[in-house]
């Protein structure tokens, strides 16, 4: 019965891979046609720029929104079924939300002096949520490097 069950779970686990596979390959089918159409694509003399650009930036906030909701999604629904290993996967989300938090109120929020720009955008909510997402990407970078550089130490020491 045992026996049975393993092969059962081997399965699923290899039916879940080809299809994560099949997905992350078509997000990155229809990225690379998306950019080809932005870099190739005809030119908009009326926008000053290329036409597909609205579409591009619409299909980076899709995978901007895929990538927060299963960020966002995996760890909870992992907490669900295997509370003691979600408790653990909770930690690094609840790490991003303070990192972001202080990002946030570390934002000052400063209206611009822009010559020539009468834009409803130049205002101290907008320019303050664009600073913190700014220092996020910052901290995310330096962080990410950081990782890099101590895993490959470790590798090094361990052998």
């Amino acid at each position: 019965m045992a026996v049975n069950k393993i092969n059962y779970d081997r399965n699923i686990d290899k039916k879940m891979s080809w299809m994560s596979t099949g997905i992350v390959v078509t997000l990155f089918i229809i990225t690379i046609v998306m950019i080809c159409l932005f870099s190739f694509g005809p030119y908009d003399a009326e926008l000053e720029g290329p036409e597909y650009t609205e579409a591009l930036l619409n299909w980076g906030y899709i995978l901007l929104g895929i990538s927060v909701v299963a960020s966002l999604l995996f760890p909870i629904v992992s907490f669900v079924t295997k509370p003691k290993q979600g408790i653990k996967n909770l930690i690094p989300l609840l790490g991003l939300v303070a990192v972001a938090a202080v990002c946030y109120y570390t934002a000052e929020g400063e209206v611009l002096e822009l010559p020539g720009y009468n834009g409803s955008d130049n205002n101290p909510e907008t320019i303050k949520w664009s600073e913190a997402i700014l220092f996020l990407t910052y901290v995310m970078m330096i962080l990410n490097i950081a990782a890099i550089i101590i895993t490959e130490i470790f590798k090094k020491i361990k052998n």
